[in-house]
């Protein structure tokens, strides 16, 4: 994705324990996170709650901001995904200050340069 001038963003990150992550984020594979889906991004999912409590310091926000602190920029996205029916379509939505004409590749720039530091 990144050689064809993409963005590639976790998708689903704080339903996840986030097991797999970090070597994506080393290896630089991944420009940004979903923290924010249908899910509370605070908390583990209640599945993971009940069956692997001992996770709880895996959750979306945790794992985001120990790569913070790590020194990787990672921007923080958001998507509705619409799985159920208790969530309404662009609930959860990301926003970047686009430089110049609107179009996918200065919106790619933007979420790359709002990224923590």
């Amino acid at each position: 994705m990144h050689a064809q001038g993409g963005y590639v963003s976790w998708a689903h990150f704080p339903s996840m324990p986030a097991l797999e992550s970090p070597l994506d984020v080393a290896l630089e594979k991944l420009d940004g996170l979903e923290i924010l889906c249908v899910l509370e991004p605070r908390e583990l999912p209640v599945f993971l709650r009940q069956e692997v409590p001992e996770m709880g310091a895996a959750s979306g926000l945790r794992m985001w901001y120990r790569y913070l602190n790590c020194g990787f920029r990672l921007a923080a996205t958001a998507g509705t995904d619409k799985m159920t029916t208790f969530v309404t379509v662009g609930a959860n939505r990301v926003y970047a200050n686009v430089e110049g004409e609107f179009n996918y590749g200065n919106w790619v720039d933007a979420l790359k340069r709002d990224a923590p530091s």
